[in-house]
């Protein structure tokens, strides 16, 4: 470890406090890490200093206060100022703003817009198209992309917490978990982890993964990798990750056909609803990613295509085609 070290800094990625961090950090004798945020429109705008016991780090650690000559503003879709301590689009005025986009005039105005502040004076600024919020201490929290904000079951999701805990498992090198509706109406969580040979049962890694996350904050789906691709800059390149595909999970059990009208009625409504083509009348309607809302979804089509009246209880109660049908009839 180069003991000489009395500082370093970090930028670019959402920084998240691993093991391997902690670890680190902690043989490298006080060495204190600063977490900077800006963008290459502002450079660095903001600044965390991290020192003391590594272990006592947060893993998600804030984003830090505003430098010299720079103002963080926290608005809202309005472009108005939030109270603090509300979410909205972080954006940055000061001596730092670059002139522009060369050659693209539209794109200009569209980020570099102007805010009224509440004294009536104008200001520039830049639109960074991230979401956070002020806290208390005066840090500001960083809470993603505002196109990469997930709602899943009514739960909001911060992606670097699924990833925080995906990393702690064994085998997983590292991990970067996405929203996607690909397979679905409904954005789901899609995890892509690093592994060495990228072969895992995604089963029994599905129970460790329920050790670690709440079952709302549990991926939909996991597609494992031997490495990422990269940007040109070196950060995960997200629009080059594989596609994900439904597999039947492992542990399902024998498939058999649907046979009686009411059977084929209820597998065809799952098929839309959970965007699976061949789903057998004893597969489990929770083990094939089915959720709450997806549940409710199922409710309304049953009764609307089939006038089957199905209580939401009972899907629960009898979450097998087999089983359902039977209740039906």
């Amino acid at each position: 470890y180069p003991s000489c070290l009395n500082e370093i800094m970090t930028a670019g990625e959402q920084l998240k406090i691993t093991t391997e961090l902690r670890t680190f950090f902690t043989k490298l004798n006080n060495c204190r890490l600063f977490n900077q945020y800006g963008p290459t429109e502002c450079h660095v705008v903001t600044e965390l200093k991290l020192e003391g016991n590594p272990n006592e780090w947060p893993a998600l650690p804030t984003i830090g206060k505003p430098i010299d000559n720079t103002k963080i503003y926290i608005l809202d879709k309005k472009q108005q100022i939030v109270p603090d301590g509300e979410i909205g689009e972080l954006c940055i005025t000061g001596k730092c703003l670059a002139e522009g986009y060369l050659g693209n005039e539209t794109l200009t105005k569209e980020k570099f817009a102007t805010l009224q502040l509440p004294d009536a004076s104008k200001i520039r600024m830049y639109r960074t198209g991230d979401i956070a919020r002020y806290l208390p201490d005066g840090n500001i929290e960083f809470l993603g992309r505002e196109d990469e904000q997930v709602k899943i079951s009514g739960h909001r999701i911060e992606l670097g917490e699924v990833e925080i805990a995906l990393g702690k498992l064994p085998d997983v090198q590292q991990a970067v978990v996405v929203a996607s509706k690909h397979l679905s109406e409904q954005a789901q969580l899609v995890a892509y982890l690093q592994s060495n040979d990228a072969i895992q049962d995604n089963a029994k890694f599905r129970e460790q993964v329920i050790t670690v996350l709440p079952e709302y904050m549990i991926p939909s789906h996991f597609v494992w990798v031997k490495d990422f691709a990269r940007t040109s800059s070196g950060k995960i390149n997200k629009k080059a990750l594989p596609l994900p595909k439904f597999e039947r999970p492992s542990n399902a059990p024998l498939y058999r056909k649907p046979v009686t009208e009411t059977q084929k009625n209820i597998a065809k409504t799952w098929s839309e609803v959970l965007g699976i083509d061949k789903i057998g009348i004893d597969d489990n309607f929770f083990e094939m990613r089915g959720t709450s809302l997806l549940a409710q979804k199922t409710v309304s089509a049953l009764r609307k295509n089939y006038t089957y009246d199905v209580p939401i209880i009972k899907l629960y109660q009898h979450p097998t085609i087999t089983e359902l049908a039977n209740f039906l009839e």
